[in-house]
This record gives C-alpha cells, structure tokens and sequence, in this order.
C-alpha cells in the first residue's frame, strides 16, 4: 500500500535480539535493542539524505531513480 499511495519503496529493519522469541507467547523487546533500533534508523536517514546509497542502481537499484518509458 504504501508504494501504492506513495510511489515509494519501503524499507524494513529488524531491531530484536534473536533471542526475543519474534511472535512467540513470550515474546519480548529490550530497552537496550530500542536504543540501538533508535540510533541505526538515524544513521540510515542521515546517509538517506546525504545520498549514500543512490550512487549507483547496481549498488543499491531499490533506492536509485528510476528511468520512465516512453509510449
């Protein structure tokens, strides 16, 4: 849906220690794994914005511009 009402890809980051049991009866996320989760996703729009990874579609072709067709 959101490509859909946005054109824009979506990216998914995982932040859980893999021991937190992902979906189980007990499953948990600690303090600490939030913190780190935190800092990762603004280093990640920081190097976003400064075009770190749309310097070449071979590198990275779900972030690069993409080319219109013509007809």
């Amino acid at each position: 849906m959101f490509k859909e009402v946005l054109g824009a890809e979506s990216i998914m980051m995982g932040f859980c220690d893999p021991n937190c049991n992902a979906h189980g009866p007990n499953e948990f996320f600690g303090l600490e794994d939030l913190h780190k989760g935190i800092r990762a996703a603004a280093r990640f729009l920081e190097k976003m914005a400064k075009g770190w990874f749309v310097s070449s579609r071979r590198a990275a072709p779900f972030l690069a511009p993409r080319r219109r067709r013509r007809g």
